[in-house]
């Protein structure tokens, strides 16, 4: 086991995470106030826990495992069911330059409308690009588990967008 970096090596490591912190947790939420506060949250708490951070993973998985978790504390303090309304609108996307502001609204309405599990191993998965084993030791679960909520969330996708994804007929 590894020792705990300095307090020096500790805030460097921090700031330099940061950028795909945020950018992580406005994936999560949906807003940007909401995933600054979750970071916010998260940094409090990664600040505290500095000592238990031991290099035994990666610094960004260690610092996603504490965002996840402020995020399942907020998921639980509120319903799902009051996610805002507007979310594609305040949500980042690589797909925006390329596709449609519609198509956006409606990939994004339909990310944040799959179970948090799911939504989780999306978003670690597509847009953070970590691998299964990745996704798995920072949610605690197994690469199996992982596959499966892949799939279900890119099924459940598939049928949330089966509207908008089928071809126009031509007369």
């Amino acid at each position: 086991m590894q020792q705990a970096p300095d307090r020096q090596e500790f805030d460097r490591l921090m700031i330099s995470h940061l950028p795909v912190a945020l950018a992580f947790a406005t994936r999560l939420t949906g807003s940007n106030d909401e995933a600054e506060e979750l970071v916010q949250s998260a940094l409090l708490k990664a600040a505290r826990a500095a000592t238990s951070f031991r290099g035994e993973s990666s610094f960004k998985t260690w610092f996603f495992r504490i965002i996840l978790n402020s995020f399942h504390d907020s998921l639980a303090a509120r319903d799902i069911e009051e996610l805002p309304e507007d979310m594609a609108a305040r949500m980042p996307s690589p797909l925006a330059e390329v596709v449609s502001k519609e198509a956006c609204d409606r990939v994004t309405d339909a990310i944040a409308a799959l179970p948090p599990r799911q939504r989780e191993v999306l978003v670690l998965h597509t847009y953070e690009q970590m691998d299964h084993a990745g996704i798995a030791e920072m949610l605690g679960i197994s690469e199996a588990n992982v596959r499966k909520n892949l799939q279900l969330a890119r099924d459940r996708l598939r049928i949330l967008l089966m509207d908008y994804l089928k071809e126009p007929t031509r007369a």
